[in-house]
């Protein structure tokens, strides 16, 4: 269609929730590596084939892919050609058999590792939750006017932008092409900063009594009437074997209280550093990765795409750092914004089959319906 009618926008787009882009081509290794090589760009809901792009590289690609299967295709010929016809009969077999639906991608139950039924209805309800309960109550504080001042106040913009502008001038010095900006280097300088000089992880707290050291025990403490107006999620006990004292550790999800904390893991992180993105002006979101992580995209005007961003490892525009890097066995990655929910698994991967395999909780189309139902309020 694209080669027939290469002017028509419509035929320069490619959904990706589509079924039958979801289902034939995410699964097969290299293939979505391949668009991109020709010259697609990543969207929020589609693959753009933008208007600048040679068409001719295109072409050149879909040519090498036609003959390469057109090869693998005659194999069975060259086969029949050598005389031996028991193996003909099984390669034709093989040659001549319909397209696999979806499901027989998949490797073999007895390989996959067990999840029960209410493994999975637990995971269900929890992506469900967490669909609703992220966008209508965590990134809207975003946008708090108010909240957004309070941060600006705690972030030394003046300074970080002077440092920007600093590395943007060596940057174009070095490669006048590059597709880089101010912004692009400011973000770089408020994640450092974030990192390094305004938010500290806490694995154990030092003792409010006595300064020894504590454990966390698996006994959460009750919350206060103070706790529960700052979103408190639980109330961690960490225990001091010194003084026998009960340090109490509110795990707090509302990103104003953690201007002032200053503290606390992944979900701290990535809360409170979206706020930061947001009151500086970058267009930011939250990403909830159901495996345990959160981080944070902003979208570089720049390179006209979304770059992945974690606070916790003052890193940027490497999103296969968690399954490449950490091993992670990724299945569902949702990214909240003040505009709109997006399954962004996909960016996050270069094995999009074992992803697909593990997607089991709800339905793929139970996922789109509810993403598109929160889209539209």
């Amino acid at each position: 269609n694209f080669f027939r009618n290469p002017y028509e926008e419509k035929y320069r787009f490619i959904r990706i929730g589509n079924p039958a882009f979801s289902t034939r081509l995410l699964p097969v290794r290299g293939a979505v590596e391949c668009l991109f090589e020709m010259g697609f760009q990543e969207g929020e809901t589609h693959l753009v084939f933008p208007k600048e792009a040679s068409i001719e590289q295109l072409r050149k690609i879909r040519d090498l892919i036609a003959g390469e299967r057109s090869s693998r295709l005659n194999e069975p010929n060259e086969i029949h050609r050598s005389g031996s016809s028991e193996t003909v009969t099984s390669s034709q077999t093989v040659a001549h058999q319909p397209s696999r639906p979806a499901d027989s991608l998949l490797p073999p139950a007895h390989q996959q590792p067990e999840t029960s039924l209410v493994q999975s209805l637990e995971m269900a309800a929890n992506i469900m939750k967490t669909l609703q309960t992220k966008f209508e109550q965590l990134v809207l504080m975003y946008e708090n006017p108010s909240i957004q001042e309070k941060a600006l106040a705690s972030i030394p913009l003046q300074q970080l932008k002077e440092k920007a502008q600093k590395k943007l001038a060596q940057a174009t010095g070095l490669d006048k092409g590059a597709h880089v900006n101010e912004e692009d280097f400011l973000l770089l300088e408020l994640l450092e900063w974030f990192k390094n000089d305004f938010f500290h992880w806490v694995n154990n707290l030092p003792c409010s009594r006595c300064g020894g050291q504590t454990e966390p025990k698996n006994d959460y403490l009750l919350p206060t009437d103070d706790d529960l107006r700052w979103n408190v999620s639980r109330v961690e006990n960490h225990y001091c074997n010194q003084c026998q004292f009960c340090n109490r550790f509110p795990r707090y999800n509302n990103p104003e209280k953690l201007l002032e904390t200053r503290c606390g893991r992944c979900g701290e992180w990535a809360n409170c550093f979206t706020l930061c993105c947001r009151a500086v002006g970058f267009e930011a979101r939250y990403v909830w990765d159901c495996t345990d992580h959160v981080w944070t995209e902003v979208y570089s005007s720049s390179q006209k795409r979304w770059l992945h961003c974690d606070p916790c490892e003052n890193v940027c525009d490497k999103p296969l750092l968690y399954e490449a890097g950490w091993g992670k066995k990724l299945s569902y990655i949702i990214a909240f914004s003040k505009d709109e929910v997006v399954d962004v698994t996909w960016r996050y991967s270069c094995k999009h089959e074992e992803v697909l395999s593990r997607r089991t909780a709800l339905s793929e189309a139970t996922l789109r319906e509810t993403i598109n139902a929160l889209n539209r309020t």
